[in-house]
């Protein structure tokens, strides 16, 4: 499962994530998840989260990273909050190919989830609860003691992200780092 904040990124997007991560997710999840097609499958309630390539500047990693979804049958159940805010219960398989822009070194992480984003009603805060495995970003991860702004996590994770800064404000529970992208995609 991604985080959304690549949604809040590119609101033009069909626009979350991430896989957990990235997540994304919501009304303001529309942001990158879009127009989702609850077609695909028999359940109207339950829809897909397509998932475009995306690129992080280099004040992530010290180097631009280009993300891509090779893998991506992710699901969300979708609700609104008595507050207005949006709900994403999202499941299924997402995978995400990393690659580093300056030198072509390429990695693919499974972020699968499960997990639930919940989006303001104004769309600038998302509440991101998972409890599988997920891609981590922001440009803060590093001040709640992850080793770089992207990593790769397995169990419960829960924070909250500002989509209009792409910073995590707060991380209340924080999930085991498998994998520090930005060290692995180094030159």
């Amino acid at each position: 499962m991604r985080t959304f904040r690549q949604k809040a990124d590119h609101r033009s997007r069909s626009s979350l994530v991430v896989p957990l991560a990235l997540l994304a997710v919501t009304a303001a999840v529309v942001l990158l998840i879009g127009a989702a097609s609850a077609s695909a499958n028999n359940d109207p309630h339950r829809i897909y989260l397509a998932a475009a390539p995306f690129d992080l500047p280099s004040s992530f990693c010290g180097f631009p990273v280009h993300f891509e979804f090779p893998v991506n049958k992710e699901y969300a159940k979708v609700s609104t909050g008595a507050d207005g805010s949006t709900i994403f219960k999202i499941t299924g398989s997402l995978f995400v190919s990393l690659t580093n822009s300056a030198t072509g070194e390429t990695i693919t992480v499974n972020a699968s989830g499960p997990g639930t984003a919940t989006f303001s009603a104004d769309g600038t805060t998302e509440i991101f609860d998972a409890s599988g495995l997920a891609l981590l970003f922001g440009t803060n991860l590093t001040q709640f003691g992850f080793p770089s702004n992207i990593v790769q996590t397995s169990g419960p994770t829960l924070g909250t992200l500002d989509l209009t800064t792409n910073a995590w404000t707060s991380m209340s529970r924080q999930p085991h780092v498998l994998l520090d992208v930005c060290a692995a995609l180094s030159p």
